[in-house]
């Protein structure tokens, strides 16, 4: 929810991520700000870490400062990475793939809950559904793709699905203040276009699905900024919100066949379902139509697969 990063440091492959960027800023005319900015992943000992990324350049304190981070004193090195970047996907993105979808006849619904998967004989038939007026309804179907989020368990009791809390802050910053993507030990710092500052993120399992923010939850977001960057925690905040990650007990995503025959699976992301989007759409429609017959299609499709955790 809070800067859609793209780093190099999770080793994930950006081709397809920003090919879908390209087609919604070509073949919808819609534009997304894709910052190729870099992430610098500070560290108190130059070689305290270990990390696989194709592309970064090792700072230490003299480079640091040289860039503008005087503040960085408690930090004595850092990895830049040239071909990361961020996009504002809490409002940019999201509107424009609901216009891209659209356009191309996809219809949605609002404000309608699944209530129940239908089956028989293990067959999907169908999902029982409810408006906000409080109409119950049955949709007919025999394919169907779950991708609830951390909600994913509420539909599917067998799915090793659960929630975990992040809250996150919004902070207004100088012109200038910050160029970079920050990322640190459990706090980032992503710089936006209109001059805000978006800081997260909490982790927090033991909350379930406790909305709200909490004063133990700033307190350790406060922190985790005044260490990242002292200078931050004199920025004003604009905005606080929260959110429910969905994960799984190794973090990895659900993805390929449910228990239910014709009854798909794309949940679990855990903090990367914009970084993984692309690819689990390919992935996934492949699947479904048959055409993921390649070696890695199948590779990725059993390793992600729901009952994993009982081998």
């Amino acid at each position: 929810q809070g800067g859609a990063l793209v780093p190099a440091i999770e080793a994930v492959d950006l081709t397809l991520l920003k090919h879908l960027f390209f087609w919604l800023f070509v073949g919808m005319g819609i534009w997304l700000a894709l910052a190729n900015r870099t992430i610098i992943l500070f560290s108190t000992s130059p070689l305290s870490f270990q990390i696989e990324a194709p592309l970064y350049l090792l700072l230490f304190t003299a480079l640091l400062i040289g860039m503008g981070f005087g503040s960085f004193a408690a930090w004595q090195a850092g990895l830049l990475f040239d071909q990361d970047g961020q996009i504002d996907n809490r409002r940019q993105l999201m509107r424009a793939l609901e216009s891209a979808c659209v356009d191309r006849g996809v219809h949605f619904q609002e404000g309608v809950e699944v209530l129940e998967l239908l089956k028989q004989d293990g067959q999907l038939t169908g999902v029982r559904t409810r408006d906000s007026e409080g109409i119950l309804s049955t949709l007919n179907c025999d394919t169907a793709v779950l991708c609830s989020g951390a909600w994913s368990a509420q539909l599917l009791p067998e799915l090793p699905v659960f929630p975990v809390k992040g809250q996150m802050v919004s902070l207004q910053t100088p012109r200038g203040a910050l160029r970079h993507v920050i990322f640190g030990p459990g706090t980032y710092l992503v710089p936006r276009e209109d001059g805000l500052v978006v800081a997260g993120a909490t982790s927090e399992p033991e909350a379930g699905f406790n909305e709200g923010l909490t004063p133990q939850g700033q307190q350790s977001l406060n922190q985790g900024i005044a260490a990242l960057l002292p200078d931050a925690v004199n920025w004003p905040p604009m905005e606080r919100w929260w959110g429910f990650r969905p994960c799984t007990p190794d973090e990895g995503p659900l993805l390929g066949q449910g228990p239910i025959s014709g009854l798909w699976l794309a949940c679990g992301h855990h903090r990367n379902g914009v970084l993984l989007a692309a690819i689990t759409t390919e992935l996934l429609a492949d699947a479904m139509t048959g055409h993921a017959t390649s070696s890695e299609a199948i590779r990725l499709l059993s390793a992600f697969r729901w009952d994993r955790f009982s081998d």
